[in-house]
């Protein structure tokens, strides 16, 4: 992950990206999910929803750069007088289950695997995105990752899916979904990327 929000002359984070944390912030209780006015991740049909995360544009060496809400949160609370020690390869993940939440106490660093796992253990949706036609619970396209990241091949992955879920898959739409084509925002998670909105 870029250490764009960081001034990296002095160390601490830039003003410019905490004046939009602020700005757009919703702060409820100490224990409570902290909502997010700004942008969103889009769902298919390009709404704002709670169910995606939110996302910061400050202004940053005249470029409006794009990075995660929550994340930013996590950093600001636990690391304001140093550059970033995540690496891209960390992911910020959530114990409250709330994509859009940026209260720093419901915030936790986690990698790769945890967060697929947490994924399919909570199960978050049954809703999918671009091309889910077969109606399938979201918990499908995440263990495909999930499988795909420890080394299985796609028959593989379609037996551990059917004997897990019940849902055999066939080679196609295995593709579709590690390849982001189908259930995008699923992709998108776990990859911690943006949706292209003109797909």
């Amino acid at each position: 992950m870029s250490d764009v929000p960081w001034d990296t002359t002095h160390g601490h984070m830039h003003p410019a990206a905490i004046a939009v944390f602020e700005r757009f912030v919703i702060r409820n209780g100490e224990d409570e999910c902290w909502g997010w006015r700004g942008w969103h991740n889009p769902s298919a049909t390009h709404e704002r929803s709670a169910h995606h995360y939110g996302r910061m544009r400050p202004q940053y060496k005249k470029q409006r750069i794009s990075y995660p809400a929550h994340r930013f949160s996590y950093l600001m609370y636990n690391y304001p007088d140093e550059p970033s020690p995540l690496e891209r390869k960390d992911f910020i993940c959530h114990s409250c289950d709330n994509p859009i939440c940026c209260n720093p106490k419901h915030l936790y660093v986690g990698n790769h695997e945890v967060n697929m796992a947490d994924m399919v253990n909570k199960g978050r949706s049954t809703a999918g995105m671009h091309g889910n036609g077969a109606g399938y619970s979201k918990k499908v396209p995440i263990a495909v990752h999930m499988l795909r990241s420890k080394g299985l091949q796609y028959l593989e992955i379609s037996e551990e899916v059917n004997s897990m879920l019940g849902v055999r898959l066939a080679k196609s739409t295995i593709s579709g979904i590690l390849n982001g084509k189908t259930w995008r925002n699923v992709y998108a998670e776990i990859h911690g990327v943006e949706i292209d909105e003109s797909l």
